[in-house]
């Protein structure tokens, strides 16, 4: 019998994204992980950061980068600001879009530890220049008035614009359509930690909350290891008893990381194109109800047919 050859690897991940959750205060209608259209929850920050320990155990972490939703939305983000200030060996960005202030905990943490966010330091707080008419940018104001340094992301391209991935609504494209999607996505190096899973992408875990039934492809089917439940491992009462927690999740991880190359089922709901458009564009509640709706629709339909 081969030897799985990714087993063997000294693996590392360059770049992980960690959501604490979907919350946000604005509503961005090309979000590139569909937040405005899931539902709304953050998540237990001490299982997220128990996840994250258990994944710099089992790997190297080249770049963390901890977001939501809006982080400092996160009712316990100081819990995490106070992890992220004491054990992050790595550098850490927070990506936030700036319009809400941090807690007095958080700013009295970030105070206490300014050298941390200066260029030379570990940690960095990443506000993104969004060009909302009357977007108020509350949190650069506090941070400057409290001589905490941030920096200002001008995102991928650097003037300000946004690819699209296709919108909510995309349906099942053919195979050879999901295979070619993946091939040329700009996000395949955006390994992302969702609630104690691992997937390639958020947007992957956001399609699956979208579109039930998204992990599989009729007709077609696709290796093991695309995604790790680190969670469910990490947690395992059996393999805590048998010593097995690191060995069993250092395979699945390695083996993750072997696929980096491989397309997953969910990129059939994602479109590929060159068209850029300015960053941030706002949905109105309107047309986030009636994309719900549409979804829920297709949801009933997909039932009847099974």
């Amino acid at each position: 019998m081969q030897k799985d050859r990714c087993f063997y690897k000294n693996n590392e991940i360059k770049f992980l994204v960690m959501w604490i959750g979907t919350r946000c205060t604005l509503k961005c209608k090309r979000c590139c992980n569909h937040i405005p259209f899931l539902n709304k929850s953050s998540y237990d920050i001490d299982e997220c950061i128990q996840d994250l320990e258990f994944i710099k155990s089992l790997c190297s972490v080249k770049k963390l980068q901890v977001q939501g939703g809006e982080p400092f939305t996160h009712p316990d983000f100081d819990t995490m600001l106070d992890y992220l200030i004491r054990h992050s060996e790595q550098r850490t960005d927070i990506a936030t879009n700036g319009t809400v202030r941090m807690s007095a905990n958080s700013l009295q943490l970030a105070r206490d530890n300014a050298s941390s966010f200066e260029k030379a330091g570990h940690l960095r707080i990443r506000i993104s220049n969004y060009a909302i008419e009357g977007l108020k940018r509350s949190l650069a104001e506090q941070l400057a008035e409290n001589s905490v340094h941030y920096n200002t992301y001008e995102f991928v391209f650097g003037n300000g614009q946004w690819f699209d991935l296709g919108d909510p609504l995309c349906k099942r494209s053919s195979y050879e359509e999901c295979v070619k999607n993946y091939r040329i996505c700009p996000n395949k190096d955006c390994t992302t930690l969702v609630d104690g899973i691992l997937y390639v992408c958020g947007r992957v875990a956001a399609i699956r909350e979208l579109h039930p039934g998204a992990e599989t492809f009729p007709g077609h089917r696709f290796s093991s290891g695309l995604y790790v439940n680190i969670r469910k491992i990490r947690k395992s009462f059996i393999l805590k008893a048998l010593g097995l927690r690191k060995i069993v999740g250092k395979y699945w991880v390695n083996r993750f990381l072997s696929k980096v190359d491989k397309a997953r089922p969910e990129c059939a709901f994602c479109r590929m194109s060159s068209t850029l458009y300015p960053a941030a564009e706002q949905a109105t509640n309107a047309e986030i109800k009636a994309v719900r709706v549409s979804l829920r629709q297709q949801e009933g339909k997909q039932i009847k047919n099974a």
